[in-house]
């Protein structure tokens, strides 16, 4: 039995503890009501039975492909692998949130306790790569949601791609908040040898309480610097990608983590402002509530600035890059472009290409950063 209408503000609620998101609300990209169990009895539970703890639940997906290809100039990949849907790291300005309503989902707190595996997606990849005239170019692994979030650890996802793409010596490149990526050391730094593996950490601050708020359930900073370190003592490039910048919480430490990653090892950093869809942008402001509110309410709001924000965002990491290298002027052999990491290779997209949207692009990129000394 359903009641259509708003959710009350009193309705009992299963337990939000550890999870970045505070509400569950339904999706409205398909038009969907709202719904609820009717019940006296509802008002008497929290006090009877305490709130229900939730649960991480794990669905087997069998999609017909697992590559996915995109055209946008803004963006140094052109195909990439999800593992997974839905992220248990939680973070609340993640912009993969609205994904969930394909499923009939909530981008709250179902992205991240209903998760979705794909335990075919080697199998998929590999009649992919046979296919004749398939082009290489390198794929990247960590584009929509982690892919070392924890049920990696169970199902292995990952790493199963992983030995597919040493196999076939099929260049790749992974992004992640985790320092689980260690776990598959023994494959990645074989194909980094070859020239065919680069893995960009995701630190988005210094601070463990932002951190806790933004990134509840991923590991600490100190943890990823320290996957930083390890992948570059085993010679695998190693990149942190400073993102998202949010303004005014997150972007004063931006040369703090920078300075953090080169010592620990990093080639290079990049950078990107937030800018997240509404859905996630409503995540983030219910569960953000120990940030100061000004800061989190300027922090998300649309402006005819934002142009200038993120060119803003791009010179202040290519700054903080000359300083740690011991400059006190424009970093030399310095690039800022779409995209983080560059294997050799076939390019995915043309110098020519990515210049006509340099301007426009929310991202900023720094290679050669081992060269600050």
């Amino acid at each position: 039995m359903f009641w259509f209408g708003e959710h009350p503000a009193g309705m009992p609620v299963e337990s939000t503890k550890a999870r970045g998101a505070t509400r569950n609300a339904t999706p409205t990209r398909f038009n969907l009501k709202e719904r609820i169990v009717e019940g006296e009895w509802l008002d008497s539970v929290e006090s009877l039975d305490g709130i229900a703890p939730r649960r991480t639940t794990v669905t087997i997906e069998k999609p017909r492909s697992i590559l996915t290809r995109n055209s946008s100039p803004d963006i140094g990949f052109d195909r990439s692998v999800n593992p997974y849907r839905g992220c248990e790291h939680g973070c609340i300005y993640c912009f993969a949130r609205p994904t969930h309503a394909y499923h009939d989902l909530s981008p709250g707190i179902d992205f991240e306790s209903r998760l979705f595996v794909k335990p075919d997606a080697a199998k998929l990849l590999h009649a992919t790569l046979s296919r004749p005239g398939y082009e290489v170019a390198p794929i990247a692994l960590g584009t929509n949601t982690d892919p070392y979030q924890p049920i990696e650890e169970h199902w292995r996802v990952t790493r199963s791609i992983l030995e597919l793409l040493l196999e076939t010596k099929h260049p790749f490149t992974i992004t992640t908040k985790s320092d689980r990526v260690l776990r598959d050391l023994d494959i990645i730094a074989p194909a980094a040898k070859l020239g065919l593996a680069a893995v960009a950490i995701s630190v988005t601050s210094l601070d463990p309480k932002v951190h806790r708020t933004l990134e509840p359930r991923a590991p600490a900073a100190r943890k990823r610097l320290a996957a930083i370190r390890a992948l570059s003592d085993a010679g695998v490039p190693a990149y942190v990608s400073v993102s998202p910048v949010i303004p005014q919480i997150t972007d004063h430490e931006l040369e703090a983590i920078v300075a953090a990653a080169a010592s620990a090892g990093a080639r290079g950093a990049s950078a990107c402002r937030s800018a997240c869809r509404l859905r996630s942008r409503r995540c983030f402001a219910h569960g953000s509530t120990n940030i100061t509110p000004t800061a989190r309410q300027r922090s998300w709001r649309p402006s005819a600035r934002c142009a200038a924000a993120r060119t803003t965002t791009a010179t202040s990491l290519l700054g903080c890059a000359a300083r740690v290298r011991g400059g006190n002027c424009s970093p030399r052999a310095s690039k800022w472009r779409p995209g983080a990491m560059a294997l050799p290779g076939p390019s995915s997209r043309s110098a020519a290409t990515c210049s006509k949207r340099r301007r426009a692009t929310s991202c900023a990129c720094f290679e050669n950063f081992d060269e600050r000394r």
